[in-house]
Order: C-alpha cells, then structure tokens, then sequence
C-alpha cells in the first residue's frame, strides 16, 4: 500500500499482458484511425540522468473520447547509443507501488539493472494509474484518519481463523475508497495497466 499524504492509494495488484487484433483487406474508418492515435511523450530532465514525462491516456479505453487520466512516466536513456536495442518497460508490481521511485532506486543495482543491459536499452517505467503521480486514488480525507485506520489492520492471514477480520477489514477499505475515489476504481484493471505500456508512443513496433 503505498499512502500519500491526506489519502492512500487503493491496492492494485498488476500484472502485464498484452491482445492485438490484426485487420487486414480493409479500409480503417476515420474514428478507428483516430482511436489508434499514439499519445505523445515530451521527456524532460528530472535529475541524475533520467528524463520525465506526463501523458494523457483514456480512462476507460473503449470510450476513448471520453474523461482522460494523466499518467507520470520515467525513463533512462540508454548509456551506448550505437548499442540500442530498443525500450525495456519495467512493471514492478504491486501491490500499489509506483514506478517512478522505483526506477530511481533499482536502476542502480547491479545484479538487476547491469551496466550491459543499460547500454541496450531505455529504461521506461511509469506510476500505474490510481496510484502516486497517476491520478492517485484516495481514500481518506486526512493522514490521521488514515493512520488510525491501519494502525489497527489485521496481519495477512497464515490460519484459516485470521482470514475472517483480515477480509472484512479489506472490504472496509475497499468501501472507503470506492466512496472517495470516483470511477477510477472501476478502470484500474490489469488489462488497462498493459495498455498503458505506451509502446507506440515510445516510438516502438515491439517492447520487452
């Protein structure tokens, strides 16, 4: 659970997976091309080599004219420009964290983000939507009433008698956040996590 201040962000657990549909033999209709537009990515300069960007994607991706979501992306350039392969997108995982620190922080580990892999590739990673600087979800209406309230939260349950206060207590949250959060909730999915993998924006035909 990643908290922030005067709210929590809601529990997303993320996972990425990806559909395409090949149409072939037709003529795409002006609202399909538009559909199919990528978002535009304008990086800049967020500190010790990285670059950052803000963009606008749909909420709810089969109503793409409809209410849009900014999302906060980071990047780091590959270091051997002769070298590139292309754009490596990180997902870190949940549940509720964002990867903007995240990237910060891991890409200066070496047995996971290695001085050959970061000759090869941009590194991408983004805040999920509903989570940090991607239209965070909040649930409270003040820290403290948030620390009251997981102050007392049940640890996750190893016998089936903890599940009972566990899952009820979760259902509470749940109910909080659906109260605060607006209809975020219902468009923070793992299908729209993958879509929000902006591959195309990124200038790429294929992402690892």
């Amino acid at each position: 659970m990643r908290k922030t201040a005067g709210g929590v962000v809601a529990r997303f657990a993320v996972m990425a997976s990806a559909a395409a549909a090949v149409c072939s033999g037709a003529v795409l209709p002006v609202a399909a091309a538009q559909e199919a537009a990528a978002p535009a990515l304008t990086w800049s300069d967020c500190d010790d080599g990285f670059q950052c960007s803000t963009v606008s994607v749909p909420l709810d991706y089969d109503n793409p004219f409809g209410t849009r979501i900014d999302l906060a992306v980071i990047k780091l350039p590959v270091t051997d420009q002769a070298k590139r392969i292309g754009t490596l997108f990180v997902n870190f995982g949940g549940p509720g964290a964002g990867g903007l620190q995240r990237l910060r922080e891991r890409a200066k580990w070496p047995w996971l983000c290695s001085g050959e892999l970061k000759s090869r590739f941009d590194l991408v990673s983004w805040d999920p939507r509903g989570i940090a600087g991607s239209a965070a979800v909040r649930c409270f209406d003040t820290l403290a009433e948030q620390q009251a309230f997981f102050g007392d939260f049940p640890e996750m349950p190893v016998t089936p008698a903890g599940e009972a206060p566990f899952y009820d207590k979760s259902k509470e949250l749940a109910y909080r956040c659906e109260q605060k959060a607006g209809p975020i909730l219902r468009h923070a999915s793992t299908a729209n996590t993958a879509r929000d993998m902006l591959r195309r924006a990124a200038g790429e035909e294929k992402i690892n």
